[in-house]
C-alpha cells in the first residue's frame, strides 16, 4: 500500500512538471522542543513561534500576527489578529471539525477592518496512512463571488523524531484557470515533550 501511495505521489509530481505549467518551490521547516515550536515557511518568508495555544508570527505581508487556539477532540477553533505590512488590521476565525474517519472540514473567515473586506474559505481534508489531501474553496464574501480554489496532496514519511512530507499544490483562479503549481518538502523535527 505504501509503495502504491509513493508511486502515485511521484506520478503527480512528474505530471505537473511535464504539462507545461510553471513550477514554484516552497519548503517549510519546523522544530519542536519542550513544548515550543519554531516554524519557517519559504512562502512569504513566514516565521512563527508557538507554545500551547498561542502562536506569534511575522512574514513579508504581516508585521505581527497572533493566533489563539481553543478546543480539543473533534472540534477546534482559532482566533487570529494580523497587523499587515500595509498598516491594516485583519481579524480571523477558523474552526476544524472531524466529520468521519480521516475526513475534516475546516471553514475560516477573515475581516480586513480598514478595507471592510471579508473573505472566507472551506478546506475539505482527508488523511489515510500518511497520505494527506486537501481541497480548498476561497470565497470573496464582500463581492459574493468565488475567488479561487486549490488542491493539495502530500505523503508523510517518518524517521523516528523526523517527519518529511513531499507535497504538491495546484491552484485555480475564479475563472478556473490553473495557476503555477507549487511543490515542496515539509520537514518537522521533534526533540521531546516537556518534562522529558
Amino acid at each position: 500500500m505504501k509503495s502504491l501511495i509513493t508511486t502515485s505521489l511521484a506520478s503527480m509530481f512528474m505530471l505537473a512538471a511535464v504539462e507545461g505549467h510553471a513550477l514554484t518551490v516552497n519548503n517549510d521547516y519546523s522544530v519542536s522542543t519542550q513544548g515550543v515550536t519554531f516554524t519557517y515557511d519559504e512562502t512569504g518568508d513566514e516565521f512563527s513561534i508557538g507554545s500551547g495555544s498561542l502562536t506569534l508570527s511575522h512574514s513579508d505581508s504581516v508585521d505581527a500576527g497572533i493566533d489563539w487556539s481553543v478546543g480539543s477532540g473533534p472540534f477546534n477553533g482559532t482566533v487570529s489578529y494580523d497587523y499587515t505590512s500595509d498598516e491594516e488590521s485583519v481579524i480571523g476565525l477558523e474552526t476544524s471539525v472531524g466529520v468521519w474517519g480521516g475526513t475534516t472540514l475546516t471553514p475560516s473567515t477573515s475581516w480586513n477592518i480598514q478595507d471592510s473586506q471579508v473573505d472566507a474559505s472551506v478546506d475539505f481534508g482527508y488523511s489515510m496512512m500518511g497520505l494527506d489531501s486537501t481541497y480548498t474553496l476561497n470565497w470573496d464574501v464582500t463581492d459574493m463571488e468565488l475567488s479561487g480554489t486549490s488542491a493539495e496532496v502530500g505523503y508523510t514519511i517518518n524517521f523516528g523524531s523526523l517527519a518529511v512530507t513531499p507535497n504538491l499544490t495546484v491552484p485555480f483562479d475564479s475563472d478556473w484557470e490553473r495557476g503555477d503549481t507549487s511543490v515542496g518538502i515539509s520537514v518537522a523535527v521533534s526533540f521531546g515533550a516537556p518534562g522529558a
